[in-house]
Formats: C-alpha cells, sequence, structure tokens
C-alpha cells in the first residue's frame, strides 16, 4: 500500500510545481550567462561596463487556500484516537498516545486522524476560562499542558503526511445546560483559535463532538451557539475548514436542523452513522438498557427501517434473514416499535410462529390493550385490529401473556389503512445502513456541504460479537460512504471498538482489509 505521505495532494504538487519553475528559471539565467561570457573569451573583446542594469525577478503567488470540497476529498479514509486525550486524563481509559501510532496509520494508507480531546476538562470554571500554559493536573510524562500535548499530535500527523482534525469532545456540562455554558463554551474556542492561528495547512478544526441533551430539545440553541463559536474561529482562521454536525449526536435526521452560515463555505457537515444501533452498540456497558449480545449481522437480514426505533422491553430481538427471532425473557415481555409519529393504521398483519400468546399494545399514555391471540408452531398470518388504539399512538406492541414465556419468529410484517393497503415494515440491515448513508448524502447535495462521516463502528461487546460480522458492517458502511463521496473517520484505533492493537503494534487484519482494501 502506499504511504499517505507519499501520495501527491494538490497543496503538494502546486509547491513542487513552483519549485520546479524557480529552478528553471535559475538555470536558464545561468546558461544565459555562461554562453555569453564564453562568447567573450573566444573574441577577447572585453566589453565596457554598462550604465544600466535589467534584473528579472520571478514571482509566483501563493496557492489559493482548498476549497471544503477538496479537502473534504483529502482526508479520505481515517481513524479516530479515541479514549485517549477525550478522557479526564490521558490514560484513564486505555493506553496512551504514542508516536508509533501515527506511523502505523500513515504506513496503513489512512489519509487523517481524527482527535478527540476534552479541552473542557481543562479550562477553569470560572471567567475568563481560561486553559492553562502549565498545567499541575496533566498526567503525560514530560508535557506541561494539554496545549503541548496537542502540539506534539499537531506535529506528529505533519510528519507522518497525515491531516489532523482536532475536535472538542466529551462537554458533557454544555449539553445539559446550553445557556449556563454557552459563554465558557466559546471563550475556550478563542483561545484555541488563537494559540493555533499559525498552525498547518493540515489541520481542520471541528466545533464539538455530538450536540445531546438540551441542544435536542431545542436545536435553536444550538444553531445560535455554532455562530458564536465560529465567529471566534474565524478572526485567526478565515479559511480553515471547521467540521460541523448537527443535534442527536450528529444524527443523520438531525441534519434537517442544522442551520449553517450561507456566506461561510469553509464548513465541512459531519454524521455519525452506527446503524442498526442495536447491532453496532450491542453489550456496550454505557447503553441504558444494556443491549443484548449475540446480535448477527448479515445483509439480507430482516430489521426495522430508518425511523422506526425497536423498544422492545424484558425481550431479546434478533434479526434473521426470514424475519426476526424474539425470545421473551418474563411474562408480560415485549416486542414492540415505535415509528416517532402516529401510526395511521387499522390494522397490523404478519407471519408468526411459535409457542406463546401474544397481545396487541398501542404505544400511548396510559397504555392501551387489544386483542389477545395465540400462535402456533406453524407459521400463520395474523391480522390484527388496531383501530382501537387512541390517534395519537405512535407504535404497538405485541406483549408475551403466558406464565412461561417462550419464543416467536415474525416476518411479513405490514401497515393497513382502512381502505387496505399496506406497507411494508421491516426492511434488511444493509438497506437500514445504506439508508441512513443515502440520507446524509442527499442532504449535502441539497445544501451544496460536503459530508465527513467521522464516526461509524461496530463494538466488540468483549470478545462476544463476532469478528467477522464486524468487519462486514465495517467494509458495508465504508463502502457506501465513500460511494456517496464522503469522507470517513472510523471508531475507534484502539479499545472497544478498536482495529489496532497497541499491546503488539499490529492491525487486526479483518477490520483493516475493510477500511483500506
Amino acid at each position: 500500500m502506499t504511504r499517505a505521505s507519499e501520495r501527491p495532494t494538490r497543496r503538494a504538487a502546486i509547491a513542487l510545481c513552483a519549485s520546479l519553475l524557480i529552478l528553471l528559471a535559475a538555470c536558464a539565467e545561468g546558461s544565459s550567462s555562461d554562453a555569453s561570457q564564453s562568447d567573450d573569451d573566444a573574441s577577447r573583446v572585453v566589453a565596457a561596463p554598462s550604465t544600466t542594469t535589467t534584473s528579472t525577478t520571478t514571482t509566483t503567488e501563493p496557492p489559493p487556500p482548498l476549497t471544503a470540497e477538496e479537502v473534504n476529498e483529502e482526508l479520505g479514509r481515517g481513524i479516530n484516537i479515541g479514549n485517549a486525550l477525550e478522557a479526564p486524563r490521558e490514560g484513564e481509559w486505555g493506553p496512551v498516545t504514542e508516536s508509533s501510532f501515527f506511523d502505523a496509520i500513515a504506513e496503513a494508507g489512512f489519509d487523517h486522524v481524527r482527535l478527540p480531546v476534552s479541552f473542557a476538562g481543562y479550562a477553569d470554571a470560572d471567567a475568563p476560562y481560561t486553559i492553562p500554559l502549565d498545567d499541575p493536573t496533566m498526567t503525560t510524562p514530560g508535557f506541561s499542558s494539554i496545549w503541548e500535548r496537542v502540539d506534539w499530535a499537531i506535529a506528529e500527523a505533519e510528519r507522518t503526511g497525515l491531516w489532523l482534525i482536532l475536535d472538542m469532545h466529551h462537554y458533557d456540562e454544555l449539553h445539559a445546560d446550553p445557556v449556563g455554558h454557552g459563554d465558557r463554551f466559546v471563550a475556550i474556542w478563542s483561545q484555541i483559535s488563537e494559540y493555533y492561528a499559525d498552525a498547518g495547512d493540515h489541520v481542520v478544526l471541528e466545533l464539538l463532538n455530538e450536540p445531546q441533551g438540551q441542544f435536542n430539545e431545542d436545536p435553536a440553541l444550538w444553531n445560535d451557539l455554532l455562530l458564536r463559536a465560529l465567529a471566534e474561529i474565524r478572526v485567526h482562521h478565515p479559511d480553515r475548514q471547521v467540521i460541523i454536525g448537527g443535534v442527536e449526536s450528529n444524527g443523520v435526521d438531525a441534519l434537517t436542523t442544522l442551520e449553517l452560515p450561507e456566506d461561510d463555505r469553509n464548513i465541512i457537515a459531519t454524521v455519525h452513522v452506527y446503524a442498526p444501533f442495536e447491532f453496532t452498540h450491542q453489550g456496550a456497558p454505557w447503553v441504558p438498557g444494556d443491549l443484548p449480545t449475540g446480535i448477527t449481522w448479515g445483509p439480507d437480514y430482516q430489521w426495522l427501517p430508518i425511523g422506526v426505533r425497536d423498544v422492545s422491553w424484558d425481550s431479546t430481538v434478533r434479526p434473521e434473514s426470514s424475519g426476526v427471532a424474539v425470545s421473551f425473557d418474563t411474562q408480560w415481555s415485549a416486542f414492540a416499535f415505535d415509528l416517532g409519529r402516529p401510526i395511521d393504521a387499522a390494522a397490523v398483519t404478519f407471519v408468526a410462529s411459535g409457542n406463546t400468546t401474544l397481545r396487541l399494545v398501542c404505544r400511548t399514555d396510559p397504555v392501551v390493550e387489544g386483542a389477545e391471540f395465540a400462535l402456533t408452531e406453524t407459521s400463520e398470518r395474523y391480522e390484527i385490529d388496531t383501530t382501537v388504539c387512541p390517534a395519537e399512538s405512535t407504535g404497538i406492541g405485541l406483549m408475551d401473556t403466558t406464565p412461561d414465556p417462550s419464543a416467536m419468529r415474525i416476518s411479513a410484517v405490514e401497515l393497513c389503512a382502512a381502505d387496505g393497503q399496506c406497507d411494508p415494515l421491516f426492511t434488511t440491515q444493509l438497506e437500514t445502513l445504506e439508508g441512513y448513508i443515502d440520507r446524509a448524502a442527499s442532504w449535502g447535495l441539497a445544501n451544496d456541504r460536503p459530508i465527513y462521516m467521522g464516526e461509524f463502528g461496530a463494538f466488540s461487546a468483549n470478545g462476544e460479537s463476532l469478528l467477522v460480522d464486524r468487519a462486514a458492517w465495517t467494509a458495508a458502511a465504508q463502502r457506501a460512504a465513500r460511494d456517496a463521496d464522503m469522507s470517513t473517520g472510523y471508531w475507534a484505533l484502539h479499545s472497544g471498538f478498536g482495529a489496532y492493537d497497541p499491546a503488539t503494534g499490529s492491525w487486526i487484519p479483518e477490520l483493516l482489509e475493510a477500511l483500506i482494501g
């Protein structure tokens, strides 16, 4: 594979051409002088001194800054050095970032690193919210401040020919209280902007990782705050590219609420894609409810489409090629889904089999229950009346009512209107994944903004997730994003989602092939 530092870039090509022009001009001038001297020697004529001197100076204009689209293309394929500088203090969540990481990333063929940094964790709590230049809380040996540590990372990226995205990560207090922490957020960016005023062209800034919390409740809070922070950045970086995403943790559907300044074209929009979430985050201990493990990936496996959430309780739902398998854990557990809007259906039809008795549950407050019916061991088609559900119901559940719960398989689920028109509910896992990426790409085209898929990955669930499934999902996500002209940043280099083992200094071959092959 070609090292990233060896791949020609537009910036390097322009600089090389300029150097060659200057060299050729110098050679031509020297050749002319030598020829003139040779003629004089041959004729033994000494020229009289000239009273006028003519000089020719070759000047080259500096190349124009790269556009957002050009930078996004240069970013290409990247990887996050996560769980390091984003931790409260480096080393608390895993390995300390080493110079060898940058070498390994570049030699593998990646184009950039995304560097999540918890700048807010180093800033004073009170105004003017200073991030100290000499910080006694620094735990990384040899570095006196987070500034020095990031300086080092920027230099390592430049040494290895990598672009670097400097990302503000983990500002939970801001998500919880955007108004109370807004001034602090802006002040932190003012300091970053000034400190890195002379950073190399290979540095890109990312405003905030995954706006969420109160921003989800009122996206206007984020739209107002991003303008304030962006104004501070533009004081020292009028042409540098800035990456900005929407609320709901940089969710694809939240792009519709993102408002970027029309007169600032040096912006790259970002999304994070972990779909289906039940697969990519299975067993992740920080996810509420602890998603069950054992969820497999297959392009033709059945799953819920974009915008429909699995809200089952006390049950394990697993996609299969022939439908969805549900294991009920206790009496009154359920398989349930939520459309996020009124279901507007007169009936739900499906094919199911099992040895249990189910009851329709309407997702509304208070819960409304409907018909009860028993499954058989042989697959049969059922049609359940949903007109008993209130108009505001956003989904339905099939709740087990037996004291000794069993399991069922369900497929061919359709929501039917009063006129008999039915729409299929299930789709495939691959269609769900590609659907999110396609929606982001469509938004980018409609709004004339390049898209960076800054995070995607599948959690290892402490080794319980099949590596072959993780690699297949990763390859599908990478391929779909690259086909949509997106740059990508895999989450992450090491730890739970990791594609690289710092202990051995080696890549996990299946994941590296999925990302670079």
